[in-house]
């Protein structure tokens, strides 16, 4: 089983297409549940409640994202404290090899980038991914995972232009896929 989160606080039309992109990926039969989320408190507490009742596989998270974190309603996930003890359950909960996956812009990118994958990684034990590139249509490069004790094997400047700012996917940066793909490669 696998669930989508997205950020339903924004309204622009980039928080309307991770609406649509979830409707469609439950439609097609990829995802079981949908997540509109107002924070992360309430987003998690949601998909622990699925846990609960079925082991999920996968979740994806589709919102805004930047160097080192992901956001809802512009708040970061803090994965050190205040949802520390809220990912730890949800991960227990979660399938064996399951996978946390943040589609959003350039959170595994530079520095912050590293540690924010380590220490979900850490913190779920679960394979963690997201990009290190900002994506949007119809590419989404650098997408990059980490598994239970691993270290970040992508370049600390990957995605990063001269000016340390994220630069935009393209089909011939590393690790690409088009927004539409679902599955994220195992070698990846």
């Amino acid at each position: 089983m696998r669930i989508a989160i997205y950020d339903a606080t924004e309204k622009a039309p980039v928080g309307l297409s991770w609406s649509a992109g979830a409707w469609l990926m439950k439609t097609g039969g990829y995802v079981q549940h949908i997540i509109p989320g107002l924070s992360w408190s309430q987003a998690l507490e949601d998909a622990r409640a699925i846990t609960k009742r079925h082991w999920i596989r996968e979740i994806q998270f589709w919102g805004h994202g930047a160097p080192g974190g992901v956001f809802i309603n512009n708040i970061p996930l803090d994965v050190d404290d205040a949802n520390r003890r809220a990912l730890v359950n949800l991960a227990f909960d979660m399938a064996e090899n399951g996978l946390i996956w943040f589609r959003t812009c350039a959170s595994f990118a530079g520095p912050r980038g590293h540690r924010f994958a380590t220490n979900l990684m850490k913190t779920t034990q679960m394979r963690v991914a997201g990009s290190t590139f900002n994506i949007g249509f119809p590419w989404h490069s650098g997408q990059r995972s980490l598994r239970p004790g691993a270290t970040p094997q992508w370049s600390l400047t990957e995605g990063l232009g001269v000016d340390g700012r994220p630069m935009w996917s393209s089909a011939k940066a590393p690790n690409t896929l088009m927004f539409a793909t679902m599955s994220l490669p195992s070698a990846w």
